[in-house]
C-alpha cells in the first residue's frame, strides 16, 4: 500500500497511524505531540496541587490565555469567552440571535445541522 503524500512533511508531529488515511482527525483528538507535551505539563501541574491549581493558577492563565488570543486576532478579551466544544459555542451564539417566523438560518453542507436545529428547534 502506498501513503499518499498529503502532509508527509508533518506527519512525526502526530502519533497517528499512517498505514489509515486521516481526513478529519480533529473532531475526536489526535493532537501534536508537541501539545500533548503542554497538556501533560499542566495536568502534572494541577495534580500536583489540585485546590490552589484550579482556585489561583487556572484563573490566571485562562485571563492571560485571552489577552493572548484577543491580541493574536485582534479582539478585546473582555469579548472573548472559551467553551466546552464547538457545539457549545455555536449554540451560545445562535440562541442568543433573535429569530422570528420567515427568518432563515442558512447551512453550509459541510456544517454540523445539530447545531442550528437545537437554537431553533
Amino acid at each position: 500500500m502506498t501513503t499518499p503524500a498529503l502532509g508527509r512533511a508533518v506527519r512525526d508531529e502526530w502519533g497517528l497511524d499512517w498505514s489509515w488515511l486521516h481526513v478529519n482527525h480533529g473532531s475526536f483528538g489526535a493532537a501534536p505531540r508537541a501539545v500533548l507535551k503542554v497538556q501533560r505539563d499542566w495536568r502534572n501541574h494541577m495534580e500536583a496541587e489540585p485546590s490552589r491549581f484550579v482556585f489561583r493558577v487556572l484563573p490566571e492563565a485562562l485571563r492571560a490565555a485571552v489577552e493572548k488570543l484577543g491580541a493574536f486576532v485582534g479582539a478585546d478579551a473582555k469579548d472573548i469567552a472559551f467553551v466546552e466544544n464547538a457545539t457549545v459555542g455555536c449554540n451560545a451564539v445562535l440562541l442568543s440571535l433573535r429569530l422570528t417566523a420567515g427568518d432563515e438560518v442558512l447551512v453550509l453542507s459541510h456544517g454540523y445541522p445539530a447545531d442550528v436545529l437545537l437554537a431553533i428547534g
